[in-house]
């Protein structure tokens, strides 16, 4: 098998039996590879940014850090990997889709379970792959059974709500359930101010530090301030010189 196909893995789990478990099942997935194990969240955000893995297997309750704000922190990161929720506890559910997970799997976890997930992180993992100058123009939704289109160079910006991304442009707005790193792969356009929002840098009209140190920008025709981590800034800051 070629190399450059595989997909990198990072499993995060307080429990060495649980890692163990994990990693005997990817084993028997081709074309997955376990390339480090950490038992604590900022361990394994460390090894994240070492690494840059595909796909992280996140335990939720572990000591200091839990899975979940794990997940929210990898989302600022670039690349940013795909997570699947293994844990012994159902009550984070509704909690753990807001992280925009590709599955959440209970424990004891089931082979048949687990592979079922990898198959689904494998085909996000692909998309993502392909080149952001895919000949892709629309964006389809549906909203009450119906399905629309809205036109990528229309977007001003997406932000991540619940278990759906909100689309906004000047004359519409859409709920889509694909995550934002996604939707960043349909145009080099599309910047992370947050690890929430992606922003059209085409449609930019200002940015602004306010005095508590908090930075807005604003797009044109738009009310709506939207807040540019002090992670993105920088990002932000170049993408815009850039455009200008």
């Amino acid at each position: 098998m070629n190399t450059h196909t595989l997909i990198k893995v990072i499993i995060v789990d307080d429990e060495p039996l649980a890692r163990a478990r994990i990693k005997r099942l990817l084993q028997q997935q081709p074309g997955f590879i376990c390339v480090a194990e950490a038992q604590n969240a900022q361990q394994g955000l460390a090894l994240t940014k070492q690494h840059q893995p595909d796909l992280m297997l996140i335990d939720i309750e572990m000591p200091v850090t839990d899975g979940i704000s794990l997940a929210c922190q990898l989302q600022s990161l670039e690349p940013t990997p795909e997570v699947i929720f293994v844990t012994a506890h159902a009550e984070h559910a509704l909690e753990a889709y807001r992280a925009g997970p590709v599955d959440y799997i209970l424990k004891p976890i089931s082979a048949d379970r687990l592979f079922e997930a990898l198959a689904r992180a494998r085909s996000r993992v692909t998309a993502q792959a392909k080149p952001a100058t895919t000949t892709i123009d629309k964006l389809s939704y549906t909203i009450a059974g119906v399905t629309k289109q809205l036109l990528i160079t229309d977007i001003l910006y997406c932000i991540a709500e619940d278990k759906y991304v909100r689309v906004v442009t000047h004359n519409a707005e859409a709920l889509i359930d694909q995550s934002l790193t996604q939707l960043q792969t349909l145009t080099p356009k599309l910047i992370r101010s947050h690890r929430k929002i992606l922003i059209n840098v085409d449609h930019f009209s200002s940015l602004t530090t306010q005095s508590d140190g908090r930075t807005y920008i604003q797009l044109q025709g738009c009310d709506e301030k939207l807040d540019v981590s002090r992670r993105a800034l920088a990002t932000v800051k170049q993408a815009l010189a850039l455009k200008y």
